[in-house]
């Protein structure tokens, strides 16, 4: 499975705070796309990527954390202490992995994708060795979805075990 095979069977949704500043990308990949809140993306996605500050993470799980249940979350984020404050520590020492699942339980959670910068998305190869994305979670089909998304924009996926393992990339 492609990502393009991918959207031709799947809501793709992107979430921001104004939708209105997507809409060139999201007429770029229409008819499947569609741009707008979170509770949208919540509500409609079948896959989930978190990319927004970890210290975000407890009041995105209370608000919208019912509807994301049994869906798979990817997980992009990575706590730093000038911009998340103290309890970035305690994340770190827990593993980011379950420390950010526990805001978001019921989901089908994996950690993907936060060691890479956008940069390795246009040139996937460093020395012509293709990077590797480690993937962490307790869904092996889960991981597998994230495995395929990996794959699609031309990066191996490196699959490191449970979400405990997460602390260690």
């Amino acid at each position: 499975m492609t990502v393009f095979d991918f959207l031709k069977t799947d809501l793709m949704l992107e979430l921001t705070r104004n939708p209105a500043e997507l809409m060139e990308l999201v007429q770029q990949a229409s008819p499947r796309a569609s741009a707008g809140y979170a509770d949208a993306a919540a509500y409609f996605a079948d896959v989930i990527f978190l990319a927004v500050p970890p210290s975000a993470l407890p009041q995105l799980g209370q608000d919208y954390g019912h509807l994301m249940r049994g869906k798979i979350v990817i997980d992009l984020t990575n706590p730093r202490l000038s911009r998340d404050g103290d309890i970035s520590n305690e994340w770190l020492a827990m593993g980011t992995g379950e420390a950010m699942f526990q805001y978001l339980p019921g989901t089908r959670f994996v950690t993907a994708f936060n060691t890479v910068g956008p940069g390795h998305f246009e040139n996937p190869l460093i020395d012509g060795v293709r990077v590797g994305v480690p993937i962490a979670s307790d869904d092996a089909e889960a991981a597998q979805v994230a495995a395929v998304l990996v794959r699609d924009v031309g990066l191996d996926p490196v699959f490191v075990g449970p979400l405990s393992r997460a602390k260690e990339f």
